[in-house]
């Protein structure tokens, strides 16, 4: 599958581009699956899909742009449709041994650099930051951006991920400020669904012990539903609450990763 993207300008590709340069070629190798035009007019932003209007957004809520482009991204990847997904959650995937393990936390809780940290010990990336979940079989499908690492990890990581101090620096928001995308070479298996009835709510504390223990679903909803995009069907709302009773919530806290990864993975075998 070959994507096209346009942008009207550096400002607005920065948007987008960063978390998937990875992906980028220079000529396409194949035809071109869809066309994605962006552009500002006035105050809004614009998202065209092979020349068809989707949206428009405020300037000053670029992320629901963001979000809308992840979906349609989604659909052209799996040729379905907006309605026949349940979701996009606020939460990192990552699997080992094709059992799945979502992982929620709150800003600045260690999320994506435990997803990373994972990922550096044997668990595959599925997608950060944006989960998608089918309706029909209830399954996470990967989203092929780059794992969002904030400046404060990059010290940690520099010594862990190979190549990580190679990786470009990007300025995102006042509020993120640098970050860096790790290539998320999940595209193998891109349409691939993967079962995840586990979620863990991340918790770093410097110098506490490792605990894993259970941890209340009204609570997970509270992290995890605020930041998602659930669709609005009755026929979904059901498979959403059919996804629910088969969930299995935890909270880890942890300091030191190793013994944290060897906890999460007990737990799924």
């Amino acid at each position: 599958m070959i994507f096209e993207i346009n942008y009207g300008s550096l400002k607005l590709k920065s948007i987008i581009h960063p978390q998937l340069e990875h992906l980028e070629i220079q000529e396409p190798i194949a035809p071109i699956t869809s066309v994605f035009d962006i552009y500002k007019e006035d105050d809004q932003l614009l998202l065209f899909k092979d020349y068809n209007f989707i949206g428009n957004y405020s300037v000053n809520n670029y992320h629901l742009l963001q979000g809308k482009f992840a979906m349609e991204l989604l659909c052209s990847i799996n040729e379905n449709n907006e309605s026949d997904w349940l979701g996009t959650f606020h939460a990192s995937t990552v699997k080992k041994n094709n059992k799945g393990i979502m992982l929620i936390g709150d800003s600045g809780s260690g999320k994506s650099t435990f997803t990373a940290l994972m990922m550096s010990n044997g668990f595959n990336l599925v997608a950060d930051d944006i989960s998608p979940i089918l309706a029909n079989d209830l399954k996470v499908y990967p989203y092929p951006a780059g794992v969002s690492i904030k400046s404060g990890a990059f010290k940690t990581l520099n010594t862990i991920i190979p190549d990580f101090k190679l990786l470009k620096e990007v300025y995102v928001n006042p509020y993120k400020g640098y970050v860096k995308y790790i290539p998320s070479r999940n595209t193998d298996y891109i349409k691939q669904g993967t079962d995840s009835n586990t979620l863990i709510h991340i918790n770093y504390k410097p110098n506490s012990k490792t605990i894993i223990e259970p941890f209340d679903l009204n609570e997970a909803l509270q992290i995890l539903i605020p930041e998602s995009w659930l669709e609005s069907s009755k026929t979904n709302a059901k498979r959403f609450m059919e996804w629910l009773k088969q969930l299995n919530c935890y909270k880890l806290t942890y300091s030191n990763y190793k013994e944290a990864i060897n906890l999460v993975s007990e737990l799924i075998e």
